[in-house]
């Protein structure tokens, strides 16, 4: 059995502010009835995705994950319905934005599993994240191996820690951790 020296890392701040201000600009989402098709229902409906993330955030930062993980999957299901209507309607703005989102909402999801013990699941969330995103993603490298480790796949471990040591910029807590974590490979 491999023990992580470090704890997992709770759900960026900056997630969640970054997230939480969109959601601040968003109305409180209202049951829609049935006759309703006003463009305002369906401007709330867009949202929704989001304020399903925040949920799910605020969820796990309370030491919920099953709830947080509810409410991150239906964020999950919500953000995909949008994005297949940006690639269908193929408005380009709309597929870079949600595409984003999902990013988020998989590494979010990827976070919380991984504090659930489901760490194959997690590793499915980070390296769906690596793949799709459309920048380089050393938090998604550096919480996949976490998960390889988690599960005693080693070398993988260090493959990830030491790809995400070389795209980031090693600064800040998220370095030092990607840098004692490589450190501990090369031993």
């Amino acid at each position: 059995m491999v023990t992580i020296a470090s704890p997992i890392p709770p759900i960026s701040g900056q997630i969640f502010l970054f997230l939480f201000g969109r959601c601040q600009k968003t109305p409180i989402i209202q049951p829609r009835s049935r006759r309703s098709s006003s463009p305002s229902s369906f401007w709330q409906a867009q949202n929704q995705g989001i304020l399903y993330l925040n949920l799910g955030v605020a969820f796990y930062n309370a030491g919920d994950l099953q709830n947080a993980n509810t409410s991150v999957n239906q964020s999950i299901i919500l953000i995909e319905r949008k994005l297949n209507v940006a690639r269908f309607q193929k408005i380009d703005d709309d597929i870079q934005r949600n595409t984003r989102l999902l990013s988020t909402a998989r590494r979010n999801r990827g976070i919380i599993r991984y504090g659930q013990n489901r760490y194959q699941d997690s590793i499915e969330d980070f390296s769906w994240v690596i793949q799709h995103s459309t920048e380089d993603e050393p938090l998604s490298y550096y919480l996949r191996g976490m998960a390889y480790q988690a599960i005693n796949r080693q070398e993988d471990a260090c493959q990830d820690y030491s790809y995400a040591f070389y795209i980031s910029d090693v600064s800040g807590s998220l370095g030092t951790r990607i840098q004692e974590e490589q450190k501990k490979c090369l031993r």
